[in-house]
């Protein structure tokens, strides 16, 4: 019997969302949020992540999101309890003016660390590709832990080394279908360019930034793997920067008014500039049970899903 193959040759992930109707959930979930005093925002970002995702193809077959509503509310009071020993600590401070800011910074640096992660195990066992739900195991409390020390012992010096231990930690706990995902990790190579990148900043006018994200994101997607597909990263410097600078000057001067455009324009620019290359033999796909143990999306109203504006 011949096995079904789909090669991929510099493939890239399609996105056809369209501006309007983007928009338009946009900005009836921020008004309805605000009528419902964030109730409906739940209901809303569930909408808003079944249409960005399903506007995403790949060798002509579309992603489909399964997440549900009450998945997200539930998984908010989740988080709720998570966030009750930072507020008391906050409130603690304000009224008795003790030194307990920096434990409640401490705390809510390892709780953003961990919803992080939380909400990529959840967002990958709620979307299906070819029926097949992703999955990312491992464990949110060590994700966050691993990130925490690294953030914390190395002063923020060390940005290559956490990134890299990021993506190292992802792609060895990822799997679709049977296909697990690996990454060659060498982070000595960003850590000088950071260095130049932000001593080079102001000269160049935030060009220097652009020119290391682009650096980087290279190092992390070429030596990432899924399986047979070898994952890689095509957006020139030039690209990078005229990219972050619309986005930067269009959320400034519309008082994020236009963060509907830059969601779009974000989808665009990463659909073109991540690619695949390799073969999936599609009747070994096997759906593991472990791609939808995340019943909760603990940082659902915690981490912002869209657009990111980061330069590494």
């Amino acid at each position: 019997m011949k096995s079904n193959h789909i090669q991929f040759n510099n493939e890239t992930i399609k996105y056809d969302g369209n501006l309007g109707e983007l928009a338009r959930l946009w900005y009836k979930n921020l008004f309805l949020s605000v009528l419902t005093l964030s109730i409906y925002r739940f209901w809303g970002k569930t909408k808003l992540r079944q249409y960005l995702i399903g506007s995403h193809s790949l060798a002509g077959e579309r992603f489909v999101y399964t997440g549900t509503s009450d998945e997200l509310f539930n998984g908010f009071f989740r988080a709720v309890l998570f966030l009750i020993p930072f507020l008391a600590m906050i409130v603690i401070n304000v009224i008795y003016n003790t030194d307990l800011s920096f434990f409640a910074f401490i705390y809510g640096l390892y709780l953003a660390k961990y919803f992080a992660y939380g909400r990529l195990q959840y967002l990958n066992g709620r979307t299906k590709w070819k029926g097949i739900h992703g999955s990312l195991k491992g464990s949110r409390a060590t994700f966050a832990r691993k990130q925490f020390f690294s953030t914390i012992f190395s002063f923020g010096i060390l940005i290559p080394y956490i990134a890299t231990e990021r993506q190292d930690y992802m792609m060895k706990h990822y799997t679709f279908g049977g296909m697990d995902g690996a990454f060659d990790s060498q982070p000595h190579k960003l850590v000088s360019r950071r260095f130049y990148s932000r001593l080079l900043a102001i000269p160049t006018l935030g060009y220097s930034l652009a020119w290391y994200a682009r650096v980087r994101n290279e190092y992390l997607y070429n030596n990432s793997k899924i399986g047979n597909v070898q994952l890689a990263y095509t957006a020139s410097t030039g690209q990078i920067y005229k990219f972050f600078a619309q986005n930067i000057l269009l959320f400034v001067f519309t008082l994020g008014l236009a963060t509907p455009v830059i969601i779009h324009k974000t989808n665009q620019f990463k659909s073109k500039h991540i690619r695949f290359t390799g073969n999936v033999d599609i009747d070994k796909l096997v759906q593991h049970s472990a791609s939808i143990d995340a019943k909760f999306d603990d940082g659902a109203s915690l981490v912002s899903d869209g657009f990111d504006l980061s330069l590494g």
